[in-house]
This record gives C-alpha cells, structure tokens and sequence, in this order.
C-alpha cells in the first residue's frame, strides 16, 4: 500500500487505520468538556527565593559547596536571571571546598 499519494492528488498522506496518529486526529468523542471563567492566569513567583540575591548589597557575598554536579550552573544561571531582570552583578569564584558568590555593582 502506498501512503504518500503523487503530488497531483492534492491531499497529504494515508494515515493507516488502527495507528495513534489516526486515533488522534479522528477520535473527538473522549474530549472533555471545559468550563471558562472569567478568572486571570498570573504566572506564580516563588515566594521564598532560593539565594539571597535581593538581599545582597555591593561587597556581600555568600558561601555555598556544590553537592551535584550543576549545582555551580544552577547558581550562575539564577544570578544571571536575577541580573537580567533588576540589575548589578554577581561574580563567583572558588574558594576552599566550595564557592563564594558576590555582588560587584
């Protein structure tokens, strides 16, 4: 059975019958019915920040040990978030067992 007609024919491919693809696109009877409101959507915040970037003056900093493997890329990734939507910058550098991370501007 071919399932890609010609060009000329002007429809897409079969979808052989019995496959998901087909169940999906054919089978409307087991949608649910939603009900709208008038209610808005407000993406949440966290409450409790994870790091203390809000907090943090020019000169402080913070001392953490890394216990995963992207433990440090989640911490760089939070400050350059953190930078991108209020400002100044944060600076980490090694120091003994773990890492400090700092504010600079």
């Amino acid at each position: 059975m071919d399932i890609w007609p010609s060009p000329t024919a002007g429809q897409g491919p079969e979808i052989p019958e019995g496959s998901m693809k087909a169940d999906i696109v054919t089978d409307f009877s087991r949608m649910p019915e939603f009900k709208i409101e008038n209610k808005p959507v407000i993406r949440p915040r966290m409450e409790v920040r994870r790091y203390p970037f809000p907090r943090m003056k020019v000169g402080q900093s913070f001392y953490f040990e890394v216990i995963g493997c992207n433990d440090l890329n989640r911490i760089r990734s939070a400050a350059s978030q953190y930078t991108k939507r209020h400002g100044g910058k944060f600076s980490i550098i090694r120091e003994g067992e773990g890492y400090r991370c700092g504010k600079i501007e």
